[in-house]
């Protein structure tokens, strides 16, 4: 969390210690020396391939870097090695989101589903999650992540509009429409709220009028 240059003073390259390598690794990453960073980083996967959070770090920093296709591999095994970590899935979805590859979307949401299983309150997983239902036209779906997204962040108004806006666009009865509804009611509305927003938007509703009528 420091300032790289902090970092790089308080582990100076006579310090040869993994605490110290892994120190460098980051600091270089942070300040843009990526092949540097690489280079450190797969020293200390040679010394510990099954660590992972060392092939977490490599994936960030090809992610970061603006190679979501060359960061996949890593953060793949990183999920492999410690596969009840949420944290690890949100990267791995998010680097399939990157790569761009509609074929890879489904893939991507099975992470994030995953992740936000483990971890409900991760807004960064219900973000993506909406991003990859929206690159796949589900957009009832996708507003229900953010639905999601915002009951994580305690922001109820914001949460009630979205879990209604999705409610709206999914098949009543299913578990997502129970979903968009629970939220809703979670969030302080009630049933009169919710009747009053269908009252008001019937009436916006165009009046269509028959040819020759």
């Amino acid at each position: 969390m420091d300032h790289p240059t902090d970092t790089l003073r308080a582990y100076p390259e006579t310090d040869v210690s993994l605490p110290g390598r892994y120190a460098r690794a980051i600091a270089w990453y942070r300040q843009g020396e990526i092949d540097k960073a690489i280079a450190a980083i797969d020293v200390l996967l040679a010394e510990q391939p099954e660590n992972p959070y060392f092939w977490e770090l490599r994936g960030q920093v090809l992610m970061e870097e603006g190679r979501p296709a060359d960061a996949l591999a890593s953060h793949q095994r990183s999920v492999e090695l410690k596969p009840d970590a949420p944290l690890l899935r949100v990267n791995l979805g998010h680097a399939l989101i990157a790569s761009q590859d509609p074929a890879k979307l489904d893939p991507a949401i099975l992470e994030l589903k995953r992740a936000v299983a483990l971890e409900p309150e991760n807004t960064l997983a219900w973000r993506l999650l909406s991003q990859a239902y929206s690159s796949q036209g589900k957009e009832g779906l996708a507003r229900l992540a953010t639905a999601e997204m915002y009951f994580a962040m305690g922001s109820e108004r914001e949460s009630t509009q979205f879990a209604l806006r999705a409610r709206d666009m999914l098949d009543r009865g299913t578990p997502e429409w129970t979903r968009a509804m629970d939220i809703v009611f979670a969030s302080g509305a009630t049933q009169a709220d919710v009747d009053d927003v269908d009252r008001r938007n019937a009436r916006r509703q165009p009046v269509i009028v028959p040819a020759g009528g």
